[in-house]
């Protein structure tokens, strides 16, 4: 268990550009050498974009219904409209 959990960090940090210079190139040829790493780390990419795209998804979401919400709330879309429609 240990291997692999030191195997995932280690992609981890390819993925992220956090291994030295030196290091990313030897991971570089790991992954020429063995087709399978390299099929691990494309699906660890994978796992990261999907969990990115619910994050900024989910976010979205709680920031339209906190606009919502305080667009209804009395007064604040009237004053919000005011300022930008009051001549001078």
């Amino acid at each position: 268990m240990r291997t692999s959990l030191l195997k995932i960090q280690k992609i981890e940090k390819y993925i992220h550009g956090q291994l030295p210079p030196e290091d990313n190139i030897l991971w570089d040829a790991r992954q020429v050498l063995h087709p399978e790493l390299k099929e691990e780390v494309t699906w660890q990419q994978k796992a990261y974009d999907v969990i990115t795209a619910k994050g900024r998804a989910d976010l979205k979401s709680e920031l339209e219904d906190t606009f919502q919400k305080k667009m209804l709330k009395s007064g604040f879309r009237e004053k919000i409209i005011n300022l930008f429609t009051k001549s001078k």
